[in-house]
Order: structure tokens, then C-alpha cells, then sequence
């Protein structure tokens, strides 16, 4: 029988499929089939309530802020960059060429002032040999708007921008502004002792989400291995943090390491650029963090299902966009293998389990923490891959690479040592000794770049 929290997100993901445009006849036969099961009347309600509420929240956020206008026109454009993939450091300057922005005012050839463009969301494509600026540079950008064709977009529809000459006018400082600042000033404490300049840009990319500074060919060869999910960062990167910090923080008062946990995790969230998989795996860590304080047990797949709820409320359009499709299909998934697990474990328990670990065989003592160790890593690496294979295919046959389920479980070892090096090389960094440290840092790397070779 289905959960409620399961009811309020399917609820939810059939108003936002019916948001951005999936087939009205599916969305319809699901909602009836939910209804249809036997679950009460009270989840019947949440089902309702919640497809409901986001429906609301589409038809709000569909209602144009911007008006384009229907032909392209020729001027000079005010924008502010969006862009919290791109760093200020020059060690990791920018080769993107296109970039989010927002549109602050639009003047034609002609002296026509667009009024109604203005704050409408703008992709910029800037010419040869410029370079995405940091979030919250504002520069005056000569080119041509095109709007949007809103037949092949979700939500509100952004502009292109197709910049000829570009030029910053001033650095406004915004709330986002200042995390990435500290996560720019925390950057170049993580550098100092490293040489080699692509350790630097994938080590920025890895922990902190700095894509924009990965140089193409680079992305292309992890992306071939099923690897380029580690430059985004995700579920993965926010677990393996807050289980890190669980257990330093373990000399606190019980019920005040939760909310010091919480908030640690968000502020990692806020520094690595608030992208969606990190967010999501901030909010789950926050609603186990509150019902770990209040001594209440949810099922981790129901804390996933109130996560996807509240998300779609916020930004309906999200279940459109590949990287939440990815997110979530791939933690689900996982989540569900878990419980399997723990259920089988529970089911499977020897005669020696009963004995203290001094008196066990030293081969079953291994065998028990080893040996499902390992086959947990690879079931879940070919969980993963067959979760995301209908999103990888719908993307494109070159995403789907079943080297990948190998490469993952490598992942599945190396990443809490990769984590583990990174909070020592910054530590090095900060004290001034980072240059003892820096070679073991720069070897992890080229191994991580091995991998990505010998997968692709």
C-alpha cells in the first residue's frame, strides 16, 4: 500500500507532467489509478491537494515576466550573469561561451526602449575569445535578441542573446554572490602547493560544481565513461559530507548536532552554487536531521517522495529538466535497494552473528564486512545505471555506456578518500604546509583521470 508521502509525490509529478506539456490522457489514467487503489480517503486527498497545489504553482510561474516580442531584433542589451558554475580565480578561467543571464534593459538600433523585456531570462553566446564572468557581473552586451520559441520550451522561456562585442560595467554583490566568494577565497587555499593545472580544474569541478572551467574535451572523455555525474554536485557529494561531519560532530549534545548538521550541509549547498541535486540532497538531510531530533523514523524513500513534493511546488517544471530526472530515478532507486538489503540482512543472520567479534572465525568476520560490502557497491552501480538508462536514451545513445556500472563502483571506494584528501589539503593550505600534501592530492587525481581514460 502506498505511503502518503508517496501519494502527495505522485500527486505532484502528474500535475507537472500536465505542466509542461506530457500526453493529458496519461496523466488523467494515472490519477484515476492512484484514486483507484486502496489507500483511504485521507491519501486520496493528499493525491488531490498536491497535484493541486502544483498546478497552481505552474499556471503562476507561466505567466509571462517578459515580453520579447515576436522577431529578432538588433541593440544593445544591460544583462547581469546567472552563472554559478564559473569561478573569479584565474587559475580557473571560464572557456564557456554561453551563459545564463538576466535581461536589465534592451535598447534597439532604432532608439526603441523595450521595456517590457526587461528582467526576462537570457542566454548569452559571446564572441570569440570572451569568456562567462563570474555571478552578478553586469555588462553591456551589442548583438541581437532572439526570442524564445516557446512551442519548444518549459516554463518561462528564455531569450538568446547573440553577443558582438562585450563588455563589464560593474560587479553587484548579491546574497549567491557572497557564497561564491567564500567558495572562491576556499578554492585558492585548496591550490596553493598544486601545479598542474587540470588537477586544479577538475578538483574545483568535483567539490565544488566549477564546471565551467573543465575544459571541453575533458567533459566529453568522462561523460564517454558514465563519469561526468561527479563534476555536479549531488546526492553523492552531500551524503559523504554529512556523514563526514556526523560523526566529528558526534561530541555535541544530541539534540544540537542535528540542526548544526543541517546547517553545515546547506552551507556547502549555498557555496557549491545551489544547483538541483544539490538542493534536493540538502532538503532530505534536513527533514532526517528534524525527525532524528524528534526521534521519529521515515523511510528514507518516503523522505525522497516529501523532497520531490516540495520541489515540484516550488519550480513545477523541474520534472522536465534531465538532471532531476537523473537525481531522483538514481536515489530512488538506490533508496529501494537499501531497504531490500537491510530487509534481507535482517532475514539472513548466522549462528556466528550472535558471538562477539573477539570469538568469530577471522574468515567470517571478513567475509561478513567485506564481501556485502562489495556486492552492495557493484548492485548498486547497476542499479543506477538501469534507473537512468530511459533518461540516457531519450538524451542520446553516447550517455549510455556500460562501462560506467564499473567505473561507479570504483567511485563507490575512492570518493570518501577523495573527500577525505580534500578537507587535508585545505587544512594544509590554511596552515601553510600544503605543499607536503599536494603531490598525494595531484596522484588522486591521475588516477580519477586514468579511470575516465580506461572507461571511455
Amino acid at each position: 500500500m502506498p505511503s502518503t508521502a508517496v501519494a502527495a509525490a505522485a500527486g505532484a509529478l502528474c500535475a507537472s507532467v500536465w505542466a509542461y506539456g506530457g500526453a493529458p490522457w496519461y496523466v488523467a489514467l494515472a490519477l484515476l489509478l492512484l484514486l483507484a487503489l486502496p489507500q483511504g480517503r485521507r491519501r486520496a486527498a493528499v493525491i488531490v491537494g498536491c497535484a493541486a497545489l502544483v498546478a497552481l504553482s505552474a499556471v503562476l510561474q507561466s505567466i509571462p515576466g517578459a515580453d520579447f516580442g515576436e522577431r529578432p531584433l538588433h541593440g544593445t542589451a544591460i544583462i547581469r550573469a546567472e552563472d554559478a558554475g564559473v569561478s573569479a580565480l584565474p587559475a580557473l578561467e571560464s572557456g564557456r561561451r554561453m551563459f545564463p543571464a538576466r535581461l536589465l534593459a534592451f535598447t534597439a538600433d532604432d532608439g526603441t526602449v523595450s521595456e517590457r523585456a526587461a528582467g526576462g531570462a537570457v542566454k548569452v553566446f559571446l564572441p570569440e575569445g570572451a569568456h562567462a564572468p563570474f555571478f552578478g557581473t553586469v555588462a553591456r552586451v551589442s548583438g541581437r535578441l532572439v526570442p524564445p520559441e516557446r512551442t519548444e520550451t518549459v516554463g518561462a522561456p528564455a531569450a538568446l542573446l547573440i553577443a558582438e562585442t562585450f563588455s563589464v560595467v560593474e560587479y553587484v554583490p548579491s546574497w549567491r554572490g557572497f557564497f561564491l566568494e567564500l567558495r572562491d577565497r576556499m578554492l585558492k587555499k585548496l591550490f596553493s602547493g598544486i601545479e598542474d593545472a587540470e588537477t586544479r580544474r577538475l578538483a574545483a569541478a568535483l567539490f565544488c560544481g566549477v564546471v565551467a572551467g573543465v575544459p571541453y574535451e575533458v567533459r566529453d572523455r568522462f561523460s564517454a565513461a558514465g563519469m561526468v555525474h561527479i563534476f555536479s554536485v549531488s546526492g553523492m557529494h552531500v551524503a559523504v559530507l554529512a556523514l563526514t561531519l556526523g560523526l566529528l560532530l558526534r561530541v555535541l549534545p544530541f539534540k544540537v548536532r542535528w540542526p548544526v548538521l543541517a546547517a553545515a550541509v546547506w552551507g556547502y549547498v549555498l557555496v557549491t552554487g545551489a544547483g538541483t541535486p544539490a538542493v534536493r540532497a540538502g532538503v532530505m538531510v534536513s527533514l532526517w536531521c528534524v525527525l532524528r531530533m524528534l526521534l521519529l523514523k521515515l523511510p528514507g524513500f518516503d523522505i525522497l517522495a516529501w523532497t520531490l513534493t516540495l520541489l515540484l511546488v516550488a519550480d513545477p517544471f523541474l520534472a522536465a529538466s534531465p538532471g532531476p530526472q537523473y537525481s531522483f530515478l538514481v536515489t530512488g532507486a538506490l533508496l529501494l535497494l537499501g531497504s531490500a538489503r537491510d530487509r534481507r540482512r535482517d532475514r539472513d543472520v548466522g549462528d556466528s552473528d550472535y558471538l562477539p567479534v573477539a570469538f568469530r572465525p577471522r574468515s567470517a568476520v571478513h567475509a561478513r564486512s567485506l564481501g556485502p560490502g562489495v556486492r552492495y557497491l557493484f548492485c548498486g552501480a547497476l542499479t543506477a545505471f538501469f534507473a537512468a538508462a530511459a533518461v540516457s536514451i531519450r538524451l542520446g545513445s553516447a550517455r549510455l555506456a556500460p562501462g560506467s556500472i564499473f567505473a561507479n563502483v570504483l567511485l563507490g571506494f575512492m570518493m570518501p578518500g577523495y573527500f577525505a584528501l580534500f578537507f587535508t589539503q585545505l587544512f594544509a593550505g590554511l596552515c601553510g604546509f600544503c605543499t607536503a600534501t599536494a603531490p598525494l592530492f595531484e596522484a588522486a587525481f591521475a588516477v580519477l583521470r586514468y579511470v575516465a581514460e580506461v572507461t571511455a
